[in-house]
């Protein structure tokens, strides 16, 4: 594990050297991606799970829901 060190301070330096890329926005494009391949069929599942009660429904559909958000106010 200590080898693999050098290599991900690498390869963090040099996406934060790349003009217009700073490591913070590979981030949010990575969450953003995530999001959009999970949420989806993630909000299909819960809505169809009959073994999940009307709360738990909610509560998963909150975080989908905060996620979203997260994602969208830290793209202004």
């Amino acid at each position: 594990m200590k080898r693999l060190a050098p290599f991900a301070a690498f390869a963090l330096l040099s996406l934060s050297s790349c003009s217009g890329l700073s490591v913070a926005h590979a981030y949010l494009a990575a969450d953003q991606a995530t999001f959009d391949a999970i949420a989806p069929e993630y909000e299909r599942y819960v809505q169809t799970d009959e073994h999940i009660d009307e709360a738990g429904k909610a509560a998963r559909m909150r975080t989908i829901l905060t996620w979203k958000k997260r994602l969208e106010a830290q793209a202004k």
